[in-house]
């Protein structure tokens, strides 16, 4: 009566170790193993918040908030499955690169610097999207836009550079558009 449910348990215990996260219906178990498993179902489900909570941080830019460098890439792998299959209009990226600043980092240190960074950030999130705004690290940023036109794209990039131009301390961006 009692070792069959035990070995599944163990089972179930065990399968944590190779990421598998599945949870155990109670009601296939005798009565005195409810704790056990309510226990362990509630520890998988701990796990699984966990891991969530990881995957969503690995994919962010501690300094700026922006998507990070690995975030980009996956993107990158999602938008060529659309243009593949045709299920994307169209698409646009921007590189983005700030000018001046090293010597601002430099001259002024890395938390003038670091301060730079969040602000550039906060332009493009403002005129882009929070999803749209990648760090690729330093200075350089991406920005991907789907089903916009080049006159949008041209849009977006004056704008950014004009706000940039009046509040990036002495730093301006370069920008390259592809659409």
């Amino acid at each position: 009566r009692y070792t069959k449910p035990l070995d599944n348990v163990i089972k179930a215990f065990s399968s944590i170790k190779e990421g598998k996260y599945k949870k155990i219906a109670s009601s296939r178990y005798p009565t005195e193993f409810e704790e056990m498993i309510q226990v362990y179902n509630d520890t998988i489900h701990k796990l699984e918040e966990v891991q969530l909570t990881l995957e969503g941080v690995a994919d962010i830019d501690g300094l700026t908030g922006a998507y990070n460098r690995r975030a980009f890439d996956k993107v990158l792998e999602l938008l060529s499955v659309e243009i593949q299959t045709q299920s994307l209009e169209s698409l646009g990226i921007m590189l983005l690169d700030l000018d001046h600043f090293k010597k601002l980092n430099d001259t002024q240190g890395h938390l003038a610097g670091d301060d730079v960074l969040k602000d550039f950030t906060s332009i493009a999130i403002s005129v882009a999207g929070i999803r749209s705004v990648f760090r690729f690290g330093g200075d350089e940023f991406a920005i991907i836009l789907r089903n916009v036109s080049r006159e949008t794209m041209m849009s977006f990039a004056e704008e950014i550079r004009l706000q940039c131009e009046k509040r990036l301390r002495g730093c301006t961006v370069s920008i390259g558009i592809s659409n």
